[in-house]
């Protein structure tokens, strides 16, 4: 009791009153699954149908989800299969054929195709390209074909992907407990509003990722419990824990706060149009210990806000200059107003510091930082230097160097190499390293893998401290292009980058590997030198000249005259 009273008191909660009385909903109860994600199932095998169509009915029944524990798929079973109850994650894989083997009559079906990854038991995805090669035996009874041997794992056909699962962003803090950081889940898009809802909840609770552990914390105690479910009244949301967040040292209660604000915001999306209560003990949290609100909190940690107004500049001429001359635009950094010979340039996100690549002798290329205000300080001189990328509290910045590691170079000290636990046997003997661009939340990081030809795009993991860096758990997730030589960050779990397949073609990736779409670059007829983007909007320098991104197409920022420029950059 005591417990429950410091947590009251620490999360601004009134210790006299009366609880919160929430409508409680039981799983699978009165909310109705979301109508716009669920698809219909096939039924069973059909009477004179062939064995191919049973294997096609038993893969598309497959994608209708597990929540009724594969109820679907089990029609197209034999009986002496009812209790299949597969255990391992869903392997999710791009079909290429369905086939008989020998005579159409001889049971044998083999299903080919290239897998793309797995979804894991906790909603993560693991990028996992595999070939998938599996050969079913069907047996006809009653003018019915029915599986004999399913496959040990599910086979989850790629294309229902998007439709059988909702991607939900959890958010834990980065390890100054200042910023947030998501951790993408996928969770069955066939339940209830409510259900979806708790489960991120519980999985919020559980932890970060294996992906993430390590990199990033949760200030919510792991004794912490749901109190009912996840439940909507009116516009509001509302989640409703245990006392035991009252274990939670006092100066990570807002990081706690944002943390399940952000999250249910995350899992709510655009069904629930009012705010996201906080319930301890069936008790309304709106302030807490400090005197900060809860909406307070949420403005503090929103995870949109350090991207939302930012200003994007060009180099061109080797001059660091305003993409567009507007009045209310930011004026070029002090520090690299004056440069010339600039390659290419960074900004940090909280403004406070610069960095840029120039011209050295002998071919050679140096890496300056510093304040944004000046001075800068050579901190590196190599055969090449990337474009540089900042951490969002400018600690530190990282660039590729002459294309084989990852250099950091944290303010006032000397630049390190960061270690990249499986970067070498990715680069082999001629892969370079093109590019790296670290993700707002100064913990995922994307890198540009060439060989010249292909373009390989990698996610990892960034960790630093003063004195060591490391980027761990890299992942090819996407090879489709050729030339691409940079990535941009367009959202929380989204990527960018530009190639050839013929003509020049954009792929948007998603960031943890689990899809990527390919498109027509219309307006562009270069592979662009360099991608800078936000939320929203997205610019890059082409064939010597700035375009922009729009419904239409690319074209010129101010959709009149071309701007020059031979880099581009917003501040990141």
């Amino acid at each position: 009791m005591v417990a429950a009273v410091l947590v009251l008191t620490a999360c601004g909660v009134p210790d006299s009153g009366h609880p919160v009385v929430l409508r409680q909903i039981a799983p699978g109860g009165a909310d109705q699954p979301d109508p716009s994600n669920v698809h219909s199932e096939p039924s069973a095998p059909r009477k004179d149908g062939t064995a191919v169509q049973s294997v096609e009915g038993f893969l598309l029944a497959l994608a209708t989800t597990p929540e009724n524990s594969y109820a679907a798929a089990k029609n197209f079973l034999s009986p002496a299969n009812q209790r299949w109850a597969p255990t391992g994650p869903l392997r999710v894989f791009s079909q290429t054929a369905v086939a008989s083997v020998g005579k159409p009559d001889s049971g044998q079906v083999r299903i080919t195709g290239s897998q793309v990854g797995l979804l894991n038991a906790d909603g993560t995805f693991t990028p996992q390209p595999a070939t998938v090669d599996v050969t079913v035996q069907l047996n006809r009874a009653d003018g019915l074909w029915r599986i004999d041997n399913p496959p040990a794992d599910v086979l989850f056909r790629s294309d229902f992907f998007s439709q059988s699962y909702v991607p939900v962003p959890l958010y834990f803090l980065d390890p100054t407990g200042q910023r947030l950081v998501p951790d993408i889940r996928y969770l069955d898009a066939s339940t209830s509003l409510s259900d979806r809802w708790t489960a991120a909840m519980r999985l919020l609770i559980a932890g970060p990722s294996p992906w993430l552990t390590g990199a990033v914390k949760t200030a919510i105690p792991a004794s912490t419990r749901l109190r009912g479910n996840v439940i909507q009244e009116d516009q509001d949301v509302a989640v409703d824990v245990s006392s035991d967040a009252a274990l939670t040292p006092q100066n990570l209660v807002a990081g706690m706060v944002a943390q399940f604000v952000w999250s249910m915001k995350g899992a709510v999306g655009g069904v629930a149009g009012g705010s996201v209560q906080l319930l301890v003990d069936g008790r309304q949290v709106t302030s807490i210990g400090t005197g900060a609100t809860v909406k307070q909190i949420q403005n503090q940690y929103d995870p949109s806000a350090a991207t939302a107004h930012l200003d994007p500049f060009r180099i061109v001429g080797g001059v660091v200059q305003k993409v567009l001359d507007a009045p209310d635009a930011p004026d070029v950094p002090s520090a690299v107003s004056a440069a010339t010979g600039v390659r290419s340039a960074a900004m940090s996100i909280d403004g406070g510091a610069v960095a840029m690549v120039r011209s050295a002798a002998g071919g050679r290329q140096t890496l300056f930082t510093g304040p944004s205000a000046g001075p800068l300080r050579p901190v590196l001189t190599a055969g090449t230097v990337s474009a540089p990328t900042w951490e969002p509290d400018h600690s530190g910045a990282l660039a590729a160097v002459d294309g084989r590691e990852i250099g950091y170079a944290p303010m006032d000290h000397p630049v390190i190499t960061a270690g990249a636990p499986g970067l070498a046997a990715i680069l082999g003997k001629s892969g370079r390293l093109v590019a790296v661009r670290l993700a707002p939340d100064g913990v995922h990081l994307a890198l540009v893998v060439s060989d010249g030809s292909v373009g390989q795009v990698l996610v990892g993991v960034f960790q630093a401290g003063t004195f060591s860096a490391a980027v761990t758990s890299l992942r090819v997730i996407s090879s489709k292009l050729t030339g691409a030589t940079d990535v941009a960050w367009t959202g929380d779990n989204a990527l960018l980058t530009i190639g050839r397949r013929g003509e020049v073609v954009q792929n948007e990736i998603v960031a943890d590997g689990s899809g990527e779409q390919i498109t027509l670059a219309v307006g562009l007829h270069d592979v662009p030198t360099q991608i800078a983007a936000v939320p929203n909007r997205t610019l890059v320098t082409s064939g010597g000249y700035v375009y922009q991104s729009f419904q239409r197409g690319w074209a010129s920022p101010d959709n009149s005259h071309l701007i020059p420029g031979t880099g581009v950059f917003y501040p990141g």
